[in-house]
Order: structure tokens, then C-alpha cells, then sequence
């Protein structure tokens, strides 16, 4: 029969080493809503690359539509979709997302 050694003072189960060192703290504090701004923009950048390719994001789509049991639903969408007025989207900007956002680094000198 294996006996577990003892506990060194201070230590708690679960932790590497199972030493307290008092630096438990998280190293990344970005709040929820940052985090999900940054995740849409993410999301948008990739849209924009598989997009230039019709055949992937037909793919997607059917897999999505399988995987869920919503092909009736995504083809209601998609014929919507194609039944809007491409040009007047262009012209209202409307057919890209928005740049993405641009930060100063440094500051102005």
C-alpha cells in the first residue's frame, strides 16, 4: 500500500507543486466585453479570407446545416441573401466589414 508523503506548510492541492506562492493571479485581465470585440473581429477577418473561395464556404454551410438539422433554414437565409441588391450595398458600404480599428502607438512627436 502507497501512503501519500505530508503536506509542506502552505501548500494546497491542485496547484503545480502543490506550493502556494502567493502569485495565483490572473495574467490576463481583459474584460468580457473586450474579449468578445476582439473575438468578432477575429471571426470577421477569417469570413473575409474564406470567402474568396465559394466552394469552402458552401461547404461550411452544409456542414453546419447537417450538424445542426438547419438546411431548410440556412437556405430560406441564403436565398434572401442573393436576393438583395448587390450594388446598393456597395454603394452604402455595406458589402465589407468595418477596417479594423487603428491604435497610436507611441503617441504623435
Amino acid at each position: 500500500m502507497l501512503q501519500k508523503a505530508p503536506r509542506r506548510p502552505g501548500s494546497r492541492p491542485g496547484r503545480a507543486a502543490e506550493i502556494n506562492t502567493g502569485m495565483e493571479h490572473p495574467v490576463h485581465t481583459i474584460s468580457a466585453e473586450k474579449s468578445q470585440a476582439l473575438a468578432r473581429l477575429c471571426r470577421q477577418r477569417v469570413v473575409e479570407r474564406i470567402c474568396q473561395l465559394p466552394r469552402l464556404v458552401g461547404e461550411l454551410l452544409a456542414e453546419i446545416g447537417r450538424h445542426h438539422g438547419s438546411d431548410d433554414d440556412i437556405d430560406r437565409r441564403l436565398d434572401w441573401s442573393a436576393g438583395l441588391d448587390h450594388d446598393l450595398l456597395a454603394a452604402l458600404g455595406a458589402d465589407r466589414f468595418p477596417a479594423s480599428p487603428v491604435r497610436c502607438v507611441g503617441g504623435v512627436r
